[in-house]
């Protein structure tokens, strides 16, 4: 696959939306413990993220224009803030299940 400044774009603008939604998630798993087609829905971000963070680095390494290359590191930059968010709300969702069980 080469380089594509569309696929970029689209990475760029997926990355702004789903850091939006990724808040209400921050913001519901601090009193509650999320449900799982939740759970779900951020573990199928994490493997896109992930999926993308490959394809781009790779990207990276071929010859393409200056702004290609500053819109892929932009873009890199996004994702890899992303996923530790996304870590975080998963890694704390698991905190909140396990203190749920143990007192139950």
């Amino acid at each position: 696959m080469q380089p594509s400044a569309d696929h970029v774009a689209y990475v760029l603008s997926r990355v702004s939306r789903n850091g939006d939604t990724l808040s209400t998630y921050e913001n519901e798993v601090d009193p509650k413990v999320l449900d799982d087609m939740a759970v779900q829905g951020l573990t199928e971000w994490s493997d896109w993220i992930w999926r993308e963070q490959n394809t781009l680095r790779l990207w990276r390494y071929m010859r393409t224009t200056t702004q290609l290359q500053a819109d892929i590191s932009r873009a890199l930059v996004g994702l890899d803030r992303l996923e530790s968010r996304l870590r975080r709300v998963l890694e704390k969702n698991e905190e909140r299940k396990k203190k749920k069980n143990e007192a139950a």
